[in-house]
């Protein structure tokens, strides 16, 4: 007891030092960043749109790098719900991430448009109005910003300002782990991907944020004549981002790309939801036996305590779908392999699976993003292909990280070669150890160096600095180098690509099931990004096994239908700590109604399995399954 409040007064007085030093930050680089004012030219409206070109007239803040003299602006009218707004530079490429579903675009009836656009020309600023009732719900005209955050576009930053709707609420900006309403008292929420096991989103530094990256907000407006009016946007920008919340305006930061808002008009939460997924795309079919309960641990000794868990499932009547396991079936941590030694020989490991199937259940295996760096045929193919993440743009040498194997590779899913290559090590792993689905983890893509590792190149080699960073903590902690290069130009480089890793990976993994298997695919997924519920689904990563837990877990995956990823869960019973049996009972009888159910706890815990945590859990187990 003693030790636990050492930690905890360590803990405190840890989060106390951070949030002042993201207050001090958030008055020196947040709201002291100065306008960079542009007027509007060359106006063009049209009934389908406004274009504009912007001049910058005054620049007023340098640390961000080079401001740009002139801009592009177009306005789009996709559709009577869907506006589209661009700001892009003519005369230096900037990354933009291809997300435009065409589909979308239905000009033919825009007089019904449940929107209006206005562009203000001297100085510029936009406003998106709804027409049912004329509330603005996104302007950035200074003027009506009480945060004191103007327009700004740099180099390396992108200030986006709005003034807010009147008793607004916001929910999304994920992935995080907190209550469903976001907090507006001055709060910043960071969109970054990280290896970051379940903070408790203060909206303070060091960042809160987690696995995944989903710029989307879906805002409510409490109406003074009575009555609640919903409106969605989506910043599609693949950069480190945050949104400053205050109680009365709204902030995106990002480091890079291009401005690019989705707008969507509602106006019923269920509207927005299905106009956002119009977009960025509807969400795959898979097996029924995914939507089923499943049973994994990190640590399992080998085949014959694998063996034991279906024995102790069946002769305690309680249901079961599938058995995962973590990284311990493979030899050695090495992708693509089945431990001989205490999961084989092969051929008998193969035997159970087929005993498995033979009871209407199925065998899914855990995959990392890191390839051993070593002489096997996993690493060996992708030499020969070319498919790893190189050091740097003009350098030919793998980049090394370090995972669980130890130095480590990444495929650079951008590469052309990289879905043969996958598709390849999918199928010696199906004839090695029979799955039906597959599990991704480590996809952010983590590493356990800050970016590159020492003692594998003679030198380091170049590094980015960020003069504004999201959440205080340097984008390259637990990641793999922001100068990383991926195949394609210049503009490929993990700085700006990094979110989209694990998304990627999926779709690779989704191309296997569809390519090879012919049959819907089950793949879950730790990172995602908008678009990703069309290949894969998601859990909520490394929980713990306490009642808080238990409770964020529904606000979670609620986040996580609104991003289009409908099958999602968290981990029953808890992954870090021991459980007790009366929260895993509680657990159980909650998890049953995740979309994706599975009981999966840490190596070193007590085991947690239904039957193991004494009648209560078993009684609770047999009955909600």
């Amino acid at each position: 007891e003693r030790k636990s409040k050492r930690k905890k007064q360590r803990k405190m007085k840890t989060q106390a030092f951070f949030t002042i030093a993201f207050l001090v930050c958030a008055t020196t680089v947040g709201a002291e960043i100065l306008p960079n004012i542009y007027v509007a030219s060359n106006v063009v409206r049209a009934s389908t749109g406004v274009t504009a070109d912007l001049t910058l007239t005054k620049t007023q803040d340098t640390r961000f790098g080079p401001t740009f003299p002139n801009l592009k602006f177009a306005a789009t009218f996709d559709n009577t719900y869907q506006l589209h707004v661009k700001v892009t530079n003519p005369t230096a490429d900037r990354y933009e991430i291809p997300v435009t579903n065409t589909q979308t675009i239905d000009q033919s009836n825009l007089e019904n448009a449940l929107y209006s656009f206005t562009l203000n020309e001297s100085p510029f600023y936009f406003e998106v109005t709804r027409k049912s009732n004329g509330e603005v719900i996104y302007t950035t005209d200074a003027s009506k910003i009480t945060s004191q955050e103007y327009f700004y576009f740099a180099d390396q930053l992108i200030q986006l300002p709005t003034s807010m709707p009147s008793n607004f609420q916001i929910y999304g900006l994920g992935e995080r782990v907190h209550q469903f309403q976001l907090y507006r008292q001055n709060d910043y929420y960071v969109t970054f991907a990280l290896d970051n096991p379940y903070p408790y989103a203060t909206g303070h530094a060091p960042g809160d944020n987690m696995y995944g990256e989903h710029p989307f907000m879906l805002v409510s407006s409490e109406q003074p004549q009575g009555g609640v009016e919903y409106h969605g946007v989506f910043f599609a920008n693949t950069n480190a981002q945050d949104a400053h919340i205050t109680p009365d305006n709204f902030t995106w930061h990002s480091v890079g790309g291009i401005v690019e808002l989705y707008f969507f008009m509602g106006n019923e939460p269920n509207d927005v939801i299905s106009q956002y997924q119009n977009l960025i795309g509807k969400p795959m079919l898979i097996p029924l036996w995914g939507l089923g309960w499943s049973q994994s641990r990190y640590g399992y000794t080998g085949l014959a305590q694998f063996k034991g868990v279906l024995e102790n499932y069946i002769a305690n009547n309680v249901p079961l779908d599938a058995l995962w396991t973590d990284i311990g079936y493979m030899d050695q941590y090495r992708d693509f392999t089945l431990d001989p030694v205490n999961w084989g020989p092969q051929s008998v490991f193969l035997d159970f699976i087929d005993q498995l199937k033979g009871g209407g259940r199925y065998f899914v295996p855990i995959l990392d993003a890191g390839v051993a760096k070593e002489d096997y045929f996993g690493y060996n193919q992708g030499t020969e292909m070319d498919i790893w993440i190189k050091r740097y743009k003009g350098n030919d040498d793998p980049f090394v990280g370090k995972v669980w194997p130890g130095f480590a590779t990444f495929v650079d899913w951008y590469h052309p070669n990289a879905t043969d290559y996958w598709v390849d090590m999918l199928t010696i792993t199906d004839e090695t150890v029979g799955f039906s689905g597959i599990w991704l983890d480590m996809n952010e893509v983590s590493n356990f160096c800050n970016g590159q590792c020492g003692g594998v190149y003679p030198e380091i080699g170049p590094t980015m600095s960020t003069p504004y960073t999201p959440g205080l903590r340097p984008l390259d902690v637990k990641n793999i180098a922001m100068t990383a290069a991926h195949y394609g130009g210049p503009l490929n480089i993990e700085y700006n690509l990094h979110g989209t890793y694990g998304t990627m990976e999926s779709i690779a993994t989704y191309e296997y099931f569809i390519r090879v298997r012919k049959e819907r695919p089950m793949i879950i997924s730790r990172s995602t990004y908008p678009g990703h519920g069309k290949y894969a689904g998601h859990w909520l990563g490394d929980n713990a096994s306490t009642w808080a837990d238990l409770a964020f877990s529904i606000p979670g995956i609620i986040d996580f239908q609104m991003f289009g990823i409908p099958l999602v869960g968290a981990e029953v019973c808890g992954f870090i700590g021991n459980t007790t049996a009366e929260l895993c009972a509680r657990w159980m009888e909650l998890g049953s109604l995740y979309p994706f159910a599975r009981n999966h706890t840490d190596k070193g815990t007590i085991p947690q399995d239904p039957y193991s945590l004494g009648p209560q859990v078993l009684a609770a187990s047999q009955k909600y399954l």
